[in-house]
């Protein structure tokens, strides 16, 4: 099958898919240092680049079938698209990129080789695999982004109990509270444990 809409549209998601997961290969590498995530990624990265030799197709073929100039695509944005507040958003946006192209390039290529199609589904899974450890590992980040840390002690405390102290703590910006102390009963300080982390899921 060489149809032009065909070539085009195999043309559009393979590089659509290349330039996704050359994304979240780069984050991977380059942000979190994650040797397997990038590997596996590199790995997915040249299958869809040589969907078009497993065609066999030419480059050429491909590159004459692009109409850029004309795509009614081509102009098509959204003001979400503009804007990226961290990586891990970054992640989720060319995730679904490279999920999306990987499923339609899945289905054309059914109509010529169910084989190949069958490739690129479990490369799909591979990297809504990948996305998931990579999404991990940034909420981890996330969690342990903090700038003020602060340690309950009661001798330091003045006889105000430890719940007081973590209320004024976490109003002043705290992100971590520690429960710290020694000598205080068992029973109390599993009471005061318990009221504490309840602050702390209430205020995040």
């Amino acid at each position: 099958m060489n149809d032009l809409a065909w070539l085009r549209l195999l043309d559009a998601n393979i590089n659509r898919a290349v330039e996704g997961l050359r994304v979240l290969e780069d984050v991977a590498r380059f942000v979190l240092s994650d040797d397997d995530a990038t590997r596996t990624l590199k790995n997915v990265r040249h299958l869809f680049g040589h969907i078009s030799i497993e065609l066999s197709l030419s480059g050429t073929a491909l590159a004459v079938s692009r109409m850029s100039a004309t795509d009614v695509g081509r102009t098509l944005t959204t003001r979400k698209e503009s804007h990226r507040r961290d990586w891990l958003e970054i992640v989720v946006a060319n995730s679904k990129r490279v999920g999306e192209s990987a499923r339609i390039l899945e289905e054309s290529i059914k109509l010529v080789r169910p084989q190949l199609a069958e490739k690129i589904k479990q490369a799909r899974y591979t990297v809504y695999d990948v996305e998931a450890r990579i999404e991990r590992r940034f909420d981890i980040r996330r969690k342990l982004d903090f700038d003020l840390y602060v340690v309950t002690n009661r001798k330091a405390q003045h006889g105000r109990r430890h719940v007081a102290v973590a209320r004024v703590a976490i109003r002043g910006g705290a992100k971590i509270i520690q429960l710290r102390d020694k000598d205080a009963p068992i029973g109390e300080y599993y009471r005061d444990a318990l009221a504490i982390a309840k602050l702390c899921k209430k205020h995040n």
